[in-house]
């Protein structure tokens, strides 16, 4: 699974209305929830994993293939709320859309700037630009193999103490 993390700005609303928010980008996707724990189905039929939409300060997105409806689905949430996206918590490069107005809170002064970005496929361009997507960017051929399923980040011990050590300034 690849993740991207969704980091509110200054202009991001608390709650409810942050999550009245992302459940419009997930109709404008075509998603619906699954039933199941943070999974999302969406039109083409893939699913995606979003956690923390009822949370104040943050969400992340899980995807196993980089795909435009991938990236339409990022964009979305992020232009409906202001968030940053942001890559990789301990080296972060950032985008936010071109509608936002937000600034990064105290909390995330280590994004140290960001890209504007005009749409979903700039997005992509985005996403395609880190060496973890390109490799799995488009659908394998159905004659290869099926690779092992990827660990979620939360079933990897070493991202939960990556991400402690990251949140807390130091080791639990």
């Amino acid at each position: 699974m690849f993740t991207v993390y969704f980091r509110n700005s200054t202009t991001t609303p608390s709650q409810p209305g942050l999550r009245t928010l992302v459940d419009a980008a997930l109709r404008d996707c075509g998603a619906t929830w699954t039933g199941e724990e943070a999974e999302l189905r969406m039109a083409d039929g893939s699913l995606l994993y979003l956690f923390g939409e009822d949370q104040e300060d943050g969400m992340l997105l899980e995807y196993p293939v980089l795909t435009e409806t991938v990236a339409d689905m990022i964009y979305a949430i992020a232009d409906r709320t202001s968030a940053f996206v942001i890559d990789d918590p301990f080296k972060p490069s950032a985008i936010q859309t071109e509608h936002s107005v937000g600034e990064a809170r105290a909390a995330d002064m280590s994004i140290g700037g960001f890209t504007k970005v005009d749409g979903p496929a700039a997005v992509y361009a985005w996403l395609s630009d880190i060496p973890d997507n390109v490799a799995v960017r488009d659908t394998p051929s159905s004659s290869a193999p099926a690779a092992p399923k990827p660990k979620s980040a939360f079933e990897d011990q070493t991202f939960l103490g990556k991400l402690a050590d990251a949140i807390f300034g130091k080791k639990i």
